[in-house]
């Protein structure tokens, strides 16, 4: 009797495999890589000879790159990575978008930062917003608070703040959307709100209170801004997911500078993607906005509000 019969006859009596692990065995080529952008990138921008160009040169024997849009929900982003995990490995966003990725634990690394101009640097802002009726922000103390859900990790910085200022508030509101939260504002069931700023291209922002203007809003002269926190971030985020190979991943990097330098697509991703140049995310650039994102995670929100009401 050989050892191979024994051994299963071993494995019929205790249920177990006794052989070696087999070898595992990896995906045909080529690897299918999905790159996401927003899907306010539209179709007059990026038409499908555009796409059909950019994929061609993206692709080789060991990749076929696809473009993939997501929605206008700030969580969209993160729900077509999850949905695709493992073929959606590489993208471009906001680059406070991959902020969010970070602090929920996406493997996610940073690679380029894409601007539409080479000296730009944008920042990704929050701002207190009152209804009138609290006129500083020493006054917010032991007050009611409003803030939407998309926006809490980056307003965090500003909570920090006022917890420096030994302020803190009374009730916490936590919004699935703004219009919830500015019908709260108005009615007086909260004193303020915290938004996002929006960030444009151009590195201009806009403040939520012209979304206050612009959507019909009575009260809106009477809103007032109470502060605002900022930091420094790269326009757009160019990733790659740490759990593609180092060879892959270095081919993808090559390919893309290779692809964003020739003379005849150049004008091509500029004009498709509103990226005039793609560069190297500088380490110790990055290295700031890790150590933030650490302060992100170790605030604990508990002890700057009485009471937290996740509103419906």
């Amino acid at each position: 009797m050989t050892q191979k019969d024994i051994n299963i006859r071993k494995q019929a009596v205790f249920g177990k495999n006794l052989y070696p692990q087999q070898p595992l065995v990896l995906p045909p080529l080529p690897i299918i890589i999905n790159f996401l952008l927003n899907d306010q990138t539209s179709d007059e921008l990026l038409d499908e000879t555009t796409k059909s160009s950019i994929e061609n040169l993206m692709s080789s024997k060991y990749i076929k790159f696809y473009f993939r849009f997501f929605g206008k929900s700030p969580t969209s982003a993160l729900q077509t990575l999850s949905e695709n995990r493992g073929k959606t490995n590489m993208g471009m966003v906001d680059a406070s978008r991959v902020v969010n990725m970070l602090l929920r634990g996406w493997p996610v690394d940073p690679i380029y930062t894409a601007s539409p101009n080479p000296t730009n640097e944008c920042f990704t802002e929050t701002q207190i917003i009152s209804n009138g009726n609290v006129k500083r922000i020493e006054d917010l103390d032991r007050k009611n608070i409003g803030v939407e859900r998309i926006a809490m990790p980056l307003s965090f910085l500003t909570f920090k703040n006022l917890k420096e200022q030994n302020i803190s508030v009374n009730k916490f509101y936590i919004y699935n959307n703004l219009n919830s939260e500015l019908k709260d504002l108005l009615n007086n069931k909260i004193d303020a709100i915290v938004t996002r700023v929006s960030v444009f291209s151009n590195n201009q922002t806009g403040s939520k209170i012209g979304y206050f203007d612009s959507e019909g809003y009575p009260d809106y002269p009477n809103f007032k801004i109470l502060t605002t926190s900022n930091f420094k971030v790269p326009c757009k985020i160019i990733f790659i997911s740490k759990l593609i190979g180092s060879n892959l991943k270095l081919e993808l990097e090559n390919k893309l500078m290779d692809v964003t330098s020739r003379p005849e697509t150049k004008e091509l991703i500029a004009r498709g993607i509103n990226v005039a140049s793609i560069r190297k995310i500088k380490s110790e650039d990055w290295g700031k906005i890790e150590k933030l994102l650490k302060d992100l995670k170790n605030f604990h929100l508990n002890t700057f509000a009485s009471e937290i009401i996740k509103s419906e």
